[in-house]
């Protein structure tokens, strides 16, 4: 019997996000809220390290925007190669137009879903993997249609769906 497999999944983290109301309200209290979705980000990446885990899901609006910063791109980058193991990522309905990825790529280990169903495996490159996650990015800001209804899992394997859910 093989190991068994631990992964974090998150999704939601939206970052860049700009607190409008509250940054109005109160400056400091803006600021704070501001910088804390990257901390949240270093957080989970720092909990994957601490606690060993074989990889990590991010499902969706990652970004509070689809034409974020480039400090803000720059960030979520950094985290996933500070991470150092695969990350499995799937856009979701505020961050759909992925505009940025020419200008700022991701790292080597990170494999993002396209806007139709796609598989792929954990380990990434194992002739016997583990594990076969299914999922899609979000191709528009709105969508209506059921995004899993074509996901179709291996009878062979532990099937892990990825998808935004909004």
């Amino acid at each position: 019997m093989s190991a068994p497999i631990r992964f974090i999944h998150c999704a939601d983290l939206h970052l860049g996000s700009r607190f409008v109301g509250i940054s109005t309200d109160d400056a400091e209290l803006g600021k704070r809220m501001r910088f804390s979705t990257f901390n949240a980000l270093d957080e989970i990446v720092n909990k994957a390290m601490h606690e060993a885990v074989d990889f990590i899901v991010f499902s969706g609006d990652i970004f509070d925007e689809s034409n974020e910063t480039p400090y803000t791109r720059q960030k979520f980058a950094d985290a996933v190669a500070r991470a150092g193991i695969p990350c499995y990522i799937a856009y979701g309905n505020h961050d759909y137009k992925r505009r940025w990825e020419d200008s700022i790529p991701l790292p080597p280990n990170a494999y993002v879903f396209g806007s139709e169903p796609e598989k792929m495996f954990y380990p990434p490159k194992a002739m016997e993997p583990q594990i076969e996650l299914i999922g899609i990015s979000y191709h528009k800001r709105t969508v209506y249609e059921d995004l899993t209804r074509n996901f179709k899992g291996s009878s062979d394997k532990f099937t892990i769906g990825v998808v935004h859910c909004d």
